[in-house]
Parts: C-alpha cells; structure tokens; sequence
C-alpha cells in the first residue's frame, strides 16, 4: 500500500511538471538498458559477472538549465547469487541461494558538470523505493521465501516480525551525456543504491530451530531455512544461533545503465535550448 502511494504520488508530481513546464523548460523522454548486480549476505565479491543481470526501464526529464534537471525513473530487473558459485567451502556448505525480481521507481536530481558541451560527465543522486519477492529453487521450482519465515520471523520476539517486500533506497551514481543533434541525447551510466532492508536476499540473521519451523511452519521452510543438508548430508555445520547473515549491512545493488532520451520539442524550449545550449 505504502509503495502504491509513493508510486501515485510520483505520478501526480511529475504531470503537475509537465503541465507547468512543458512550454518553459526542455521535457526529455526515454528508454532504458543495462546491467544490475546484487550485493549482499550471498555475494562473495564486489561485482561478479554471474550473478549481472538485464535491466529495462523508461525515464522522464525536466531541464532546469544546462546544468540541472530532475529524473523520474522506473526500472525492472532481477538480482540473483548462490553460495554454489563461492570459493569459499563454508558458504558452499551453507548452501543458501536466492532470486528476486525488483521493480523500482526514483527521483534524481542530475547535475552536469561544465566540462563541455557535447560530451559531459554528470553526478545524480535522489530516492527510490522498490519492491523485491525473494525465491529459492527447490526440487526443480521457485519458491517465496518470505511467507515461510525462514530465519523465524513472526514466532519470535517483536524484533523478528515479517519483513516488508518493499523499502527505500538512496541512489547515487555518475555518468557521461553526449548530445547528438537538437533532441536526441544519450546517457551512460553507472550507479549504486543503497537500501534500507537486508532481506533482498531472505538471508539477514542467525539461523532458526529447525524442529519448531517444522513444527509451526512445515516441512518445506525448515528445508529451506538449512540447506546444508543437500551438500554435506547429515553432518550439520550450522545448528541453530548460529551465523546464517550479517545484520549489521543492508543488501544494495549496482546498475549500468545506458539511456536513449528524445528532447520534446516547443518554440519555447527551443530558445532555452540555444541559451542553454549542451
């Protein structure tokens, strides 16, 4: 519901732009590819290419002058990682794999930097809030593994309630703009999110007792809850209260992206245009 609001909210506000500075200020549409990358509980390097994954998403601008504008963002894509691809044999005996589909919405604020006119870097920076399902293939299927709270949440203390399958991020990146022709202009990008949940992964904590998952939750969240079973057999590494995730650092993301924007046209953006001429 929360995300819902955020998401009508952004609508209003960006049509509200639109209908006061569509015949004042340069309105850019555009389409958007790239790269996304997860960090987290499961990664085991900063970026790794196994786990980089397609992105796609559309964007809109309002040009303030040649230096500032502000961007409205949706983006879609998927972060992944398994202890599978680690080369470390504790995390391979930990066994822990995930799958998330992320949408994400954002505002930035895109500043060029003076250092030419055809050709620019930029600094961006703003809010965003997204939405993630985290999913365990099990016995050939993809499974949520939020409903089966496999660190324990809801049947602990206040401290261990379910968590939320939406958040905050703060995004901040860098980038190049190169301006071809009146309206057409591309963006080449390169940015970080850093979130407010450490759940993107279902890995934050220590891990639960399996007899009371089986218990009060069935036989597929303590079998998802400890996977260690499915590569070292019977000898459990990992009892409960001990170390399943790191608390203490919330997952992020990366993303690479490149934008092709079209320059709205108007008499009226035109002349600021060639004032404000990139």
């Amino acid at each position: 519901m929360r995300c819902r609001l955020i998401g009508c909210l952004l609508l209003l506000f960006w049509k509200s732009v639109v209908l006061q500075a569509q015949n004042i200020l340069p309105l850019s549409v555009g389409i958007t590819v790239g790269a996304a990358n997860y960090s987290g509980d499961l990664s085991y390097r900063a970026i790794e290419l196994k786990q980089t994954k397609p992105a796609l998403g559309a964007t809109g601008m309002v040009g303030f002058n040649r230096f500032l504008w502000l961007r409205l963002s949706g983006m879609w894509f998927t972060l992944s990682a398994s202890d599978a691809d680690a080369a470390d044999p504790i995390r391979n005996a930990r066994n822990l794999s995930f799958r998330s589909r992320i949408w994400e919405g954002s505002a930035q604020v895109v500043v060029t930097l003076p250092f030419g006119r055809q050709v620019a870097p930029y600094l961006c920076g703003g809010v965003a809030v997204f939405g993630f399902n985290p999913k365990a293939k099990y016995q050939g299927e993809w499974v949520a593994l939020q409903p089966l709270g496999t660190e324990g949440q809801g049947l602990g203390p206040a401290q261990m309630r379910t968590y939320r399958r939406s958040s905050w991020a703060l995004p901040a990146g860098a980038g190049l703009r190169l301006k071809s022709g009146k309206h057409l202009e591309f963006f080449l990008e390169a940015a970080y999110r850093k979130t407010f949940t450490d759940y993107i992964d279902d890995v934050s904590g220590n891990y639960y007792s399996q007899t009371e998952l089986l218990q009060k939750r069935g036989e597929l969240a303590a079998a998802l809850a400890n996977r260690s079973a499915e590569v070292i057999g019977e000898n459990n590494l990992f009892p409960a209260g001990s170390v399943r995730g790191n608390p203490k650092y919330n997952d992020g993301y990366y993303l690479l992206t490149f934008t092709a924007a079209w320059q709205l046209g108007s008499s009226e953006s035109s002349r600021i245009e060639r004032c404000y001429g990139f």
